[in-house]
């Protein structure tokens, strides 16, 4: 009876074995076809291949290639933390830009030796006063130019008394210490006065507070009479009809 008993043992055995292999191999296989899974690595870790003498090399990023020879290198500002590649840089604010930015001179502005501020045009305008070529009426155009500088800096006229304090409120001695007039002119006189291109001293007349009449008496030196020319004609056009002789 023993020798029937083992050998229905072995069987089941054998069929017992048999079975656990097969459900083995049955989920084995059902994991190797589920989808975005990975395959066993049973090779190792895998090399990039070497590029071929035919293939071209691949060249690095744009932002982290270093330049080409002969390409000016990239400028860093003293300071500024390093910036993320690909990420763009945050906005300057202002002052910012005021202090990176290069500080170019104004052609238009000086300081003058004594530490004044020199606006150019009109210091330049003075200069050409009194030019060989020139009328009187050009004179009186430069000088109300200049004028005209003044009140915009300053909202209005000089406030001063008589040619030798007018004409030193345009070349400086003003609140703000800003020079419009050449206070070394060649035609300025023992007292200060600037005189016209036939020597005599100018004569300022404010009409209102944005209009000045600028005066020259003329060769015959005589203020209200027929050579006189004014920088504003209307205003001195009564002084005109006054010299003019009466018509029989």
């Amino acid at each position: 009876m023993r020798s029937p008993v083992r050998a229905l043992a072995a069987l089941l055995a054998v069929l017992l074995f048999a079975a656990v292999l097969w459900l083995i191999l049955a989920l084995s296989r059902r994991e190797a076809a589920a989808p975005g899974a990975p395959a066993p690595d049973v090779a190792g870790p895998t090399r990039p291949a070497a590029p071929s003498a035919h293939e071209a090399p691949q060249s690095a990023p744009a932002d982290l290639a270093p330049p080409a020879p002969g390409m000016p290198q990239p400028q860093t500002t003293p300071g500024a933390a390093a910036q993320a590649p690909g990420k763009p840089a945050a906005p300057l604010g202002d002052e910012a830009l005021a202090k990176a930015a290069p500080r170019v001179p104004d052609p238009r502005v000086r300081q003058s030796s004594d530490g004044k501020t020199v606006l150019q045009i009109p210091f330049d305008l003075s200069r050409q006063l009194h030019a060989p070529n020139a009328r009187p009426e050009d004179d009186l155009g430069i000088l109300t130019e200049i004028y005209r500088y003044y009140r915009k800096i300053h909202g209005e006229h000089p406030v001063a008394h008589g040619n030798r304090q007018i004409i030193d409120a345009l070349a400086g001695e003003n609140p703000r210490a800003i020079v419009m007039f050449d206070p070394d002119h060649p035609d300025r006189n023992r007292d200060g006065e600037l005189l016209d291109r036939y020597g005599n001293p100018y004569f300022f007349h404010a009409i209102s507070a944005t209009v000045v009449d600028i005066v020259s008496a003329g060769p015959d030196g005589v203020r209200g009479t027929l050579d006189d020319t004014h920088s504003n004609p209307g205003a001195g056009a009564e002084l005109k009809l006054r010299a003019e002789p009466a018509l029989d």
